[in-house]
């Protein structure tokens, strides 16, 4: 062995066997216990262990909710060949902005428009616009709207307009 390794193998068994003693708290730590050398002297007392922390609560995030009068709307019975509207309240309930990415419909004869940001505590409003077609005369219908949210416990809602177009004609026509 050459003097350079005894060397290195000399300090490394040095520090190997100072270390605990210069050390305390990071060997400790790897051992997973309090750091405590009798041999040295302490210049402050080990702080006690700590109880098991609870685990966190889950942050509460933005909170969809239908306000007013809910996720259904009855139009009740409407005209052939007229459009019919609603404005859903949306309330965020929760501690984070509430943030509409998207509103579909279900079908071509609807159109939504939204506030896609709403602060919380706040309220905001999807408004849908339903076009009834002088076919669905003396018929009934339920069209719906899907939105789709940043809310972790309920990122879609389904929101339905009902009703029934009365029977007669109009000159309108899809």
């Amino acid at each position: 062995m050459s003097k350079a390794s005894r060397t290195a193998f000399a300090a490394a068994l040095a520090f190997g066997l100072l270390a605990p003693a210069l050390f305390p708290a990071a060997i400790a730590a790897q051992e997973g216990e309090e750091a405590t050398n009798s041999a040295i002297p302490q210049s402050r007392p080990s702080a006690p262990k700590k109880a098991a922390a609870a685990p966190a609560a889950a942050a509460a995030g933005p909170r969809l909710q239908v306000a007013g009068a809910g996720p259904v709307f009855n139009v009740g019975t409407s005209q052939p060949g007229t459009t019919v509207r609603h404005v859903f309240e949306i309330k965020n309930s929760g501690t984070e902005p509430l943030i509409i990415t998207q509103v579909v419909p279900a079908c071509g004869c609807t159109v939504a428009s939204y506030d896609e940001f709403i602060a919380p505590g706040k309220t905001g409003k999807v408004t849908v616009s339903l076009e009834l077609y002088r076919e669905w005369a003396g018929e009934p219908y339920d069209k719906t709207v899907t939105v789709v949210t940043n809310d972790p416990k309920n990122p879609r809602i389904r929101l339905a307009m009902r009703g029934r177009v009365a029977p007669g004609g109009s000159s309108r026509s899809r």
